[in-house]
């Protein structure tokens, strides 16, 4: 059986942070960050779509 010391929930962040952070990242790519259930999504232009990815893939944290 796998046994961590932590609980899961200590390794997930909490969905206010994963917003601000994708609005830091993002700044003005971000066309709209909303929250719902403890999801987040993020809306950004088409064209800015592979841009987004990347910043987002790059960004440390």
């Amino acid at each position: 059986m796998f046994e961590t010391s932590l609980s899961p929930a200590q390794h997930i962040p909490a969905p206010e942070s994963v917003r601000d952070a994708l609005a830091s990242a993002l700044g003005g790519k971000a066309q709209r960050i909303t929250m719902a259930l403890g999801e987040v999504t993020v809306v950004v232009k088409a064209a800015d779509y592979a841009e987004a990815a990347l910043i987002l893939r790059d960004e440390a944290g």
